[in-house]
C-alpha cells in the first residue's frame, strides 16, 4: 500500500470484516494491556491523543511503548492500536475507555471498502541512515522548526516521505439509501515511494 492509493483514483473493494464493541475497559495500565493482548497480533502501531501531547509508539504483544514516555494512561483521551489486519479504537467516556475493535480476515461478514493515503509533514532527513533496528523515523519540516517522530514497520523503511494508510468502510442509510463510511481505521504507517 502507500503512495500508490495517492497517486490512484479511490477504488472500492470487497473483503470480509468482523467489529466487535469495547465497554467499561478500565483506564490504567494492566487493563490496557490485558485487552491488547487478547485482540491485536504484534507488531502495532500506535496514536495517543492526551491532555498536553499527540505521540505515536508500537505495541509488542506485551506491553505498549510510547515514543513520548511522559503520557500517563490516565492522560489519554483517545487511542487508536493497530496493523493492517486489525485495529483497537478507544476513547475516554468519563472514567472508562470505551470504543471498538475491528478485524479484516475471512471469518467475518462480507464489507465495501476504500483505502486511501495521506502523507505526513515533513520529510526523513537522511533515509539511508535508517536501520531496520530503528523503532522510530523523525520527520522535520524545515520551514515550520517542526519534527514529528512516527514508528515504522521493518518493510516499510528507506523513504524520504512517509504517510498514513486509512481504510474507511461504506455504510447505507436504510431511509435514503445513500452510502458514506460509517467507519474508519488506521492500516500502516508507509514510506512515500514511487511506481
Amino acid at each position: 500500500m502507500g503512495f500508490e492509493l495517492a497517486k490512484n483514483k479511490l477504488q472500492k473493494q470487497d473483503i470480509c470484516s468482523s467489529r466487535m464493541p469495547l465497554v467499561h475497559i478500565e483506564r490504567n495500565e494492566s487493563a490496557l494491556t490485558e485487552l491488547l493482548a487478547k485482540k491485536i497480533k504484534a507488531p502495532a502501531c500506535l496514536v495517543v491523543w492526551a491532555l498536553h501531547a499527540v505521540t505515536f509508539g508500537c505495541w509488542d504483544g506485551a506491553k505498549l511503548t510510547l515514543q513520548n514516555n511522559q503520557v500517563e494512561i490516565a492522560d489519554i483521551i483517545e487511542m487508536r492500536v493497530f496493523n493492517a489486519q486489525e485495529e483497537v479504537h478507544l476513547l475516554q467516556v468519563d472514567e472508562y475507555f470505551e470504543g471498538r475493535y475491528i478485524c479484516d480476515d475471512d471469518s467475518g461478514s462480507p464489507q465495501e471498502v476504500i483505502d486511501s493515503f495521506s502523507r505526513f509533514w515533513g520529510e526523513c532527513e537522511s533515509p539511508e541512515s535508517v536501520t531496520d533496528r530503528d523503532m522510530y523515523i523523525e520527520l522535520k519540516d524545515a520551514s515550520r522548526k517542526l519534527t514529528l517522530n512516527i514508528p515504522v514497520s521493518k518493510g516499510s523503511k528507506g523513504g524520504k516521505y512517509y504517510g498514513l494508510t486509512t481504510r474507511n468502510y461504506i455504510g447505507y442509510d436504510r431511509t435514503t439509501g445513500l452510502a458514506g463510511y460509517a467507519d474508519q481505521r488506521f492500516v500502516s504507517i508507509d514510506a512515500l515511494k514511487e511506481v
